[in-house]
């Protein structure tokens, strides 16, 4: 149009004055001109930074999904390693055991053989290696493993994750995970010293775990370390991604986005998440990497790009040549042309961006499931756990439809209290399961009331059972010493796993019966039976021959619809071993189960009657002045709460580095003590400790701090001492232990230095 115009200007020029109209032609020609070569300018880089940024959010879109999937398969590696190591330290924990010893090779062979029955193996191998790399393995064979003495003479650490290793005269290979003994094994009849005890992990079993079958099974997952040297390559994986060392190969690939080979090598040194877009002949590849546990180990995934999404490849193609010759058009008529087509071609983009995006959450989708599968330890923690937080749910349940009943919500209460601490105890339980393996859990004697103990377990199944059709009788003896000494704790999850199990394989309709009785009295002792029987659904009599070994599990019929955790009979079996009693039990199925358990129990012979009350003593700490730091908002919202409660003045801080600032920049005296958490960002509360004893004031050196923390084990407590801390909470917080414990540090003389 605008050149049709330009004509006619021209043709009336000609007739009406010739020379003049040519002349103003050319002044029209020369801005028009710049106009359009201005607007084509500024239409060409606007699409160029469209097609930028699209290709960006692609990029983007792209790398969250794959990450995601990248750090599963680095948790299933990571579980891998810490299953391992935990297998080796339970064998190393053994040997150390006092009493063990070997006269012979043969019955130093024996003795890994036995320890090696209690781990699931698929193939794996334990060895003891003695100071000269002879090896004796669990499958009974001994000699020489020739790459070990360079390998082991290389650790600068006593406990490291080695290498991939091929078997003696074998075609496995394995990945091995040695650990020297801290004292040395003597074989009596050789003279020889076992120092090393070590786990061969056959990479076969784990390769399949760290499969990605998504993408069209073309991706493929590497382990390496921080160097790029690979700890094992996938068998069907392309040709240019096979190599040794990771980083070195790709040093000379074109990188397209999320940076450079420099930028790969420095996340893999750094143990960083990180993806990038790389090409090698002609291929477009995505690489994502992760860090696996604190062995120095990236987890490395490669997916092609025509994978990820090749439609949405072409279509940027396109749409980058089809720009170019729209601005062509542009000349002509750019301003509808381009609002018509760019906005098709949007539509165009977003559909293929979600269809993309539609392709990788079903992948994460579906390497979550399988992370699910390949995880499934993780549930055999469900059994034990559930029983208290049903009874924690059903007793809430009852106290919110009994609002108006002060003395029943008040009821529910302590017993959803009681459930709580149980829970806690279980919790704790289960992550000890390795220290009860290895016998350091220990039989603890403490004053204890028997009615109490079984109420709260007839309590807690309560609970359990408010949605069931199952009738739970409770028969328990007036007892004649319901006052003793001995292990409550252990007492209470030895009846709630039989009764949670009573429970859980009874179906509605049956009846559960709990009888407890006080059946005989002598020399200080009171012994009890404990007996749960139950109507439902019974077990074969050839299972009832492994019902107490860990992991054990009826299958067939009806009964794999009751899968748990296998752990609990026997923890409970344990449990009763320890406390010096007998357990039997007697089934028939589709009929029932009966469980019998006696144990006894010393006689607290200074237990208060029940008629007399403890007054406790007397707290005063109102007017104390407290710095809290903690950088959870909840726990901080709970811990403030129960000291303004008592009228302490509480001051809130987020992390160590600002308790140190806050208590510098404030006058000797303006806090009685610091309440300090041990984890957090920034500086961790050790580190604030150390530096606030550090500062040159008197009431450094005074000042009280406690460690209120979920850090709870003796080690745990052990670094708080050495900190320069003077106390240590553990969480969930004791009130009354927090209460009694600032009342006696605040009303001792500020100059005394404390030791706990």
């Amino acid at each position: 149009m605008i050149i049709k115009k330009f004509m006619q200007d021209k043709n009336e020029d000609k007739i009406n004055n010739i020379s003049e109209k040519r002349s103003a032609g050319r002044l029209r020609i020369i801005p028009m001109s710049a106009l359009f070569l201005i607007s084509i300018v500024l239409i060409f880089l606007m699409i160029r930074s469209y097609y930028v940024e699209l290709d960006n959010r692609l990029f983007a879109e792209r790398s969250s999904h794959l990450q995601e999937i990248t750090e599963k398969v680095a948790d299933i590696f990571d579980i891998t390693i810490a299953r391992s190591w935990d297998s080796v330290n339970t064998l190393e924990q053994f040997l150390s055991t006092e009493g063990i010893q070997t006269q012979t090779e043969d019955e130093l062979m024996q003795l890994v053989k036995d320890m090696s029955r209690f781990h699931d193996t698929n193939n794996n191998i334990f060895m003891l290696l003695d100071d000269d790399f002879q090896y004796y393995t669990s499958d009974g064979k001994k000699g020489y493993w020739k790459e070990l003495p360079m390998i082991i003479e290389n650790q600068s650490q006593t406990q490291e994750l080695i290498t991939t290793l091929p078997y003696q005269n074998s075609s496995f290979t394995y990945l091995c995970f040695l650990k020297q003994l801290p004292e040395k094994l003597v074989i009596e009849a050789t003279g020889k010293s076992v120092s090393y005890v070590m786990l061969a992990v056959d990479v076969n079993s784990i390769t399949d775990d760290l499969s990605v079958s998504t993408f069209e099974n073309r991706g493929y997952t590497y382990i390496v370390n921080s160097d790029g040297r690979a700890l094992f390559v996938p068998e069907g994986a392309d040709e240019q991604l096979k190599a040794y060392n990771i980083a070195k190969a790709l040093e000379d690939e074109e990188f397209i986005h999320g940076g450079n080979a420099e930028d790969f090598r420095t996340s893999l040194k750094n143990l960083e998440s990180d993806v990038m877009e790389f090409r090698s002949d002609e291929t477009n590849y995505f690489v994502s990497c992760h860090s696996v546990g604190d062995d120095g180990w990236n987890t490395l995934i490669f997916v092609p790009t025509s994978v990820l999404g090749e439609g949405a490849n072409h279509m940027l193609k396109s749409t980058r040549r089809f720009f170019v010759f729209l601005g062509i058009l542009l000349i002509l008529d750019f301003s509808a042309l381009v609002f018509y087509l760019t906005d098709s071609r949007n539509r165009k983009l977003m559909e293929q961006k979600e269809k993309s995006n539609r392709i990788l959450k079903e992948a994460a989708a579906e390497a979550r499931s399988a992370n699910k599968a390949k995880s499934e330890f993780l549930s055999h923690m469900s059994h034990d756990i559930r029983t208290p937080i049903n009874g924690i749910m059903g007793m809430t349940e009852i106290a919110l439809k009994n609002v108006s009943d002060p003395a029943r919500v008040k009821d529910c209460l302590g017993k959803i209290s009681n459930s709580s601490q149980h829970l806690l105890s279980l919790i704790n339980d289960v992550l000890d399961m390795s220290r009860i393996e290895s016998g350091k859990v220990t039989v603890n004697s403490a004053p204890m009331n028997m009615i109490a103990a079984t109420d709260e377990c007839a309590s807690i199944i309560g609970g359990q059972l408010l949605n069931r059709n199952i009738e739970f009788i409770r028969e328990f003896d007036d007892f004649a010493h319901p006052d003793l000494i001995g292990d409550e704790l252990h007492l209470r999850q030895i009846l709630i796993n039989i009764l949670g199990n009573s429970v859980k394989f009874t179906p509605d309709g049956g009846k559960i019966f709990f009888c407890v009785k006080e059946i005989g009295c002598a020399d200080g002792k009171a012994l009890f039976r404990f007996e749960i029987e139950d109507t439902g659904i019974g077990m074969k009599p050839e299972y009832l021959q492994h019902i107490w070994e860990p992991f054990s599990q009826e299958d067939g019929g009806n009964r794999t619809n009751y899968k748990g955790t296998g752990l609990g009979m026997a923890i409970t079996k344990q449990f009763v071993d320890m406390m010096g009693g007998t357990i039997t039990v007697e089934s028939r199925l589709h009929e029932g189960s009966k469980f019998v358990i006696e144990l006894g129990f010393d006689i607290d012979q200074n237990a208060k009657p029940a008629d007399e009350t403890s007054e406790d003593k007397e707290l005063h700490l109102e007017g104390m002045r407290i710095m809290l730091v903690e950088d959870n908002e909840i726990n901080m919202e709970i811990a403030q709460f129960m000291l303004e409660d008592v009228g302490i003045s509480v001051t809130c801080v987020e992390n160590g580095k600002l308790a140190v600032e806050k208590f510098q920049n404030n006058e000797a005296g303006s806090f009685d003590a610091i309440l300090m958490d041990i984890m957090m960002p920034v500086m961790n509360g050790l580190d604030a400790a150390r530096a606030i004893r550090a500062l040159e004031r008197p009431d450094a050196k005074t000042i009280p701090i406690i460690a209120m923390t979920a850090n709870a084990y003796d080690d745990d407590v052990r670094n708080t001492r050495e900190a320069g801390m003077n106390g240590h909470i553990s969480k969930p917080i004791d009130t009354s232990l927090l209460y009694r414990t600032l009342d006696e540090l605040y009303h001792r003389p500020k100059t005394t230095e404390i030791n706990f």
